[in-house]
């Protein structure tokens, strides 16, 4: 009989052999030890020396891992869509193609349809007044001259480019695309117009080329073209071919002084490389209205002590105290006088 409490019918093989004293013995050791045992220890389970080879054989086998339960194939295939459910998408997708064709059609369409850009309408310059021929120039020099007939602002930047490397402009100011209104034209009453404003180099004197064409220098020794407005009663440079720009930029410098000490149009030519005193040797010679000849030598000769502005001194005072003289030098220290 078992003990009350505990239900041996788990520890019970139907198909084992065994005595059933030993089977009550084995559950008397698997039983829980009472709170009295516990506070004891452990205790070391002794298994009777009648307990037999198959008793002891059940008592240490491990139990068996529980299979993990999988779900059978079609309880998978049933989330994933059906037909039914492809089908209820269709619609969306066809409206959604349909939207997207009617869009590229029309965007399309629009593109076809629109306006080109306008046509120009001329070119205006302000700032500064230019010659219209000079204003042909620069047109017709401009490279792709066409592409001005519809610009764009990589045109615009290009046109800029071109006209700040022609001589007769210093600066381009700033350019832009502009509309204006013309009145007189009922028919177009707007007009596009590229605006351009720029300042001008200024004419200091004006100089013979080599080739007999007559053009200008400014105080830089840039030449400019002789289509523009320059002072009147000024001498004339000559031999800018032979001398360099720099010995014209050394009399260029000089100039404002000699301007203003000597009389007004007292002087006709100015020789940039023109013969001094000794044989082979050239420099800047001055040429008076009455025939003078003033020796004021090359640029470099101011290593030796004596300055443009003293020679512009020497020279004023011997215009001034002298008359009927052949050559004045003003080279080396106070000027010296040949009498005719």
């Amino acid at each position: 009989m078992s003990p009350p409490g505990v239900d041996f019918t788990d520890f019970l093989d139907p198909h084992a052999d065994a005595d059933p004293a030993e089977v009550v013995a084995l559950a008397q050791r698997r039983r829980p030890r009472s709170a009295k045992a516990k506070g004891k220890g452990k205790a070391s389970a002794k298994v009777p020396a009648s307990t037999s080879a198959a008793a002891r054989s059940r008592q240490r086998r491990p139990a068996a891992a529980r299979p993990v339960a999988t779900p059978p194939p079609t309880a998978i295939m049933d989330n994933a869509p059906g037909p039914d459910q492809h089908r209820s998408l269709l619609p969306w997708v066809l409206i959604l193609g349909a939207t997207v064709s009617m869009v590229l059609a029309v965007t399309a369409v629009s593109w076809r349809r629109a306006p080109g850009p306008a046509r120009l309408d001329g070119i205006s310059f302000i700032g500064a007044a230019v010659p219209i021929e000079l204003q042909d120039r620069w047109l017709t020099s401009f490279p792709g001259g066409e592409r001005l007939w519809y610009p764009d602002a990589a045109v615009l930047a290009d046109f800029a480019e071109h006209l700040s490397e022609q001589p007769g402009i210093a600066e381009v100011e700033n350019l832009w695309l502009t509309w204006r209104r013309d009145e007189a034209n009922t028919d177009r009453p707007w007009r596009r117009l590229i605006r351009v404003a720029v300042r001008m180099r200024e004419p200091v004197l004006p100089l013979r080329l080599a080739s007999g064409t007559v053009a200008w220098i400014d105080a830089e020794g840039v030449v400019l073209p002789g289509i523009l407005d320059g002072p009147s009663g000024v001498p004339e440079l000559r031999n800018l071919e032979r001398s360099g720009t720099a010995t014209a930029q050394a009399l260029l410098a000089v100039w404002p002084q000699l301007h203003r000490h000597l009389p007004a149009g007292y002087l006709s030519v100015i020789d940039l490389d023109g013969p001094l005193d000794r044989p082979g040797q050239t420099g800047i010679v001055l040429h008076a209205v009455d025939g003078t000849r003033i020796l004021w030598g090359h640029p470099d000769e101011e290593r030796f002590g004596i300055s443009a502005a003293d020679k512009v001194r020497h020279l004023a005072h011997a215009v001034r105290h002298l008359d009927s003289v052949q050559t004045i030098n003003v080279r080396f220290g106070e000027a010296v006088a040949q009498v005719r």
